[in-house]
């Protein structure tokens, strides 16, 4: 059972009072704020999924992922992330396996899923698209420099070894797509029904049609 916490149109500029929750919940959704930043975080042991979208997010605390071991899903669609560097705090997440970055300055610069996937090789999902072998191995093949950085606190674990992780997942990702395709305007019309959606179950619903290629009726 998933227990959420729903803090939507709040006009919350700041991540505050968190450990009020008693880590009991799985999802956070923090949606139509007005956050500039992902920090001032407890320990949270259960939390498993932030939904941050149209936010005004530029950063993301260095110790998120000490903060939240459990931290498998990120969205921030519509921020105003910029720089792959921002996202360097997420190297240490080992659970994060989904993350959503659309419509930030950062996913209009050239290959920047491309950059992600290099930094981030944990990610099984980005933007609500599968990663495919494919990508790892272009990832890979032209941003090394990303594949094997540190992150900026000069933690020596930091990155797990990005060839074995290929591995690891590559019987699942070698299967070629049989999804139909979207068109751009469609997908960002899921996008924002995602980031419109008020519980998990719809965003799960969303991301399944996302991923089938069809709109929702």
């Amino acid at each position: 059972y998933q227990r959420r916490v729903r803090v939507r149109s709040n006009r919350i500029a700041l991540l505050e009072n968190l450990g009020a929750t008693e880590d009991a919940f799985d999802t956070i959704d923090v949606s139509d704020n007005e956050l500039r930043a992902v920090d001032n975080l407890p320990l949270l042991r259960r939390l498993s999924t932030i939904m941050a979208s149209h936010n005004k997010v530029a950063r993301i605390a260095s110790n998120i992922a000490a903060q939240l071991p459990a931290l498998g899903s990120l969205v921030l669609i519509e921020n105003q992330i910029d720089s792959i560097d921002t996202l360097r705090p997420l190297r240490r997440a080992k659970q994060l396996t989904r993350l959503a970055l659309l419509g930030n300055p950062l996913m209009l610069q050239p290959d920047a899923r491309l950059r992600v996937i290099a930094l981030l090789p944990q990610l099984r999902v980005l933007d609500f698209e599968r990663v495919k072998l494919a990508e790892r191995t272009a990832a890979a093949e032209r941003f090394p420099e990303l594949v094997n950085a540190s992150d900026d606190d000069n933690n020596d674990d930091v990155h797990s070894n990005a060839t074995s992780g290929n591995k690891r997942k590559a019987g699942a990702d070698a299967e070629p797509s049989k999804r139909a395709k979207l068109s751009d305007e469609q997908k960002a019309e899921l996008a924002s029904k995602i980031a419109a959606a008020t519980t998990m179950e719809e965003v799960q619903k969303l991301e399944t049609a996302l991923k089938q290629g069809v709109m929702p009726e």
